[in-house]
């Protein structure tokens, strides 16, 4: 099957609490969003038994992963490859989990997992392909606005491979950064006065 265009969010499962894929599929998932979704194993995407799946040119935010990967987990026998992709801010597991198999990442946007960013197995490959191991800047991530802000280094313009990174386009100016200031505790005192 081919999963498209799709946004696919607040699930809960054992397996992929987004996506489960079985044994011996090879489903590609395409453009698609998969945020806010909770699994044990896989908190956006499971892959178990010898299947093939590829992830290209999705979002996948604030996953759990209770017991293995936030964003995606896959077991023995699997092969998988992940491409322009934004897997980000998982605040239960690492951003691929594997029972040993490994995973090959090109031009993806890996960071803020709770469990680890490059680690398991993408293990060193935050350095080549034209990944991507900082923030990738989102419009309102903790709001559910998943589109990138215009310094974004998801955005072609912003990146080494000159193309988008993720299931969205830019949606917001910048300045960028985090909304939180820094504040003495007497600066905040005085506006109490």
């Amino acid at each position: 099957p081919v999963i498209q265009g799709c946004w696919i969010k607040e699930n809960t499962a054992q397996y992929g609490g987004g996506i489960a894929v079985q044994t011996s599929a090879s489903p590609a998932v395409l453009y698609s969003t998969l945020s806010e979704n909770t699994a044990e194993y896989g908190g956006a995407l499971a892959i178990v038994g010898c299947s093939t799946p590829s992830v290209t040119g999705c979002t996948l935010v604030l996953n759990r992963g209770t017991v293995h990967g936030g964003g995606i987990s896959i077991s023995t026998g699997t092969t998988l490859s992940v491409g322009t992709t934004i897997i980000a801010f998982s605040p239960d597991g690492e951003a691929i989990a594997s029972d040993g198999e490994l995973v090959s990442c090109t031009t993806t946007a890996v960071y803020g997992n709770a469990g680890g960013d490059w680690v398991a197995a993408i293990t060193g490959q935050e350095g080549g392909n034209n990944n991507v191991a900082t923030d990738p800047f989102l419009c309102g991530g903790l709001t559910g606005d998943y589109t990138l802000c215009e310094e974004s280094p998801c955005l072609p313009g912003n990146n080494g491979a000159g193309v988008y990174i993720g299931a969205s386009g830019q949606g917001c100016s910048a300045p960028c950064g985090s909304p939180v200031e820094a504040k003495s505790w007497g600066s905040i005192k005085a506006l109490y006065r």
